[in-house]
């Protein structure tokens, strides 16, 4: 019936309109990334996790000394770093996966392609077209909204920028073997 259809398409237009206003104000639409955590006093402000930050400037060191995704990963793995579910189920008190030093250069591209590490929050990444089509888009880089100094930045923003640069370089010479 037509008041069925119009109860959710309400309903998801009031949603997007309070996720929009937190989105615009600053506030972080997500959970905080692999190096921060919530702050206790205040969950809608991060801090640096003492566990996971020095490993995250530890990243950001080997991608700008020249070294790509799976090198990176390979090192964390040799040098017995946990991996990120690996860290979780430490610290809450979970039983640990069966590989916890297994290191994948996704994990550690995706690390590196984060902006949120510059200390900025990045929110709307992602949308969906319509409350009815469940698959999301990304976003266009030029509507993101960013609000710089929001928290603290584990490196400066010059040198996590050379960083991600050196990381695409390495993705797109890796997509250019591929090909060939």
């Amino acid at each position: 019936s037509l008041f069925n259809e119009w109860y959710p398409r309400d309903t998801s237009k009031k949603v997007r309109v309070s996720l929009h206003q937190r989105g615009t104000s600053g506030k972080h639409m997500g959970k905080p990334p692999y190096g921060y955590r919530c702050d206790p006093e205040d969950k809608d402000h991060w801090i640096l996790n003492e566990d996971a930050a020095p490993i995250v400037k530890y990243i950001f060191d080997l991608t700008v000394s020249g070294k790509g995704p799976d090198a990176i990963a390979r090192i964390l793995e040799d040098q017995k770093v946990l991996t990120t579910k690996a860290l979780y189920a430490q610290r809450k008190g979970k039983p640990m996966p069966e590989r916890p030093y297994h290191w994948a250069g996704q994990s550690v591209a995706g690390i590196l392609e984060r902006m949120e590490y510059t200390g900025c929050t990045c929110n709307f990444k992602i949308y969906s077209k319509s409350y009815k089509l469940k698959q999301a888009y990304e976003t266009n880089a030029s509507i993101l909204i960013k609000n710089s100094g929001t928290f603290l930045s584990i490196h400066e923003k010059p040198y996590l920028i050379g960083a991600n640069t050196i990381l695409h370089s390495f993705l797109t010479g890796f997509k250019k073997n591929l090909t060939t």
